[in-house]
């Protein structure tokens, strides 16, 4: 029997998460998952050691959100910075076509 705090694992595709919501619809047992929000019907459900779950959903963002951080960085400090100097060259040695 599932209960909520379980750690599981959706057998169809490998999903791991820990069960925060049981919810009966139809004679079926549903769980709902932190790791992806979404519920699943409880026959498809194994529970698994604590380990193979490490972290919720959020804490998952929080780290994909920091290394796109990292990565905007890393491009920024690759990137030579051009500056608007302010002047506009009207010396008529500039053409627009090209």
């Amino acid at each position: 029997m599932l209960r909520e705090g379980a750690s599981v694992i959706y057998k169809r595709t490998g999903t791991l998460g820990r069960i925060v919501e049981l919810r009966e619809m139809d004679g079926k047992v549903w769980a709902k998952l932190d790791s992806t929000g979404l519920f699943y019907d409880e026959d498809f459900l194994e529970t698994v050691e604590e380990d193979f779950v490490k972290e919720p959903r959020q804490e998952m963002e929080k780290e994909v959100e920091q290394e796109k951080i990292k990565e905007v960085e890393k491009e920024k400090s690759e990137t030579p910075e051009i500056r608007d100097e302010g002047k506009i060259d009207t010396s008529g040695n500039v053409c627009g076509a090209g």
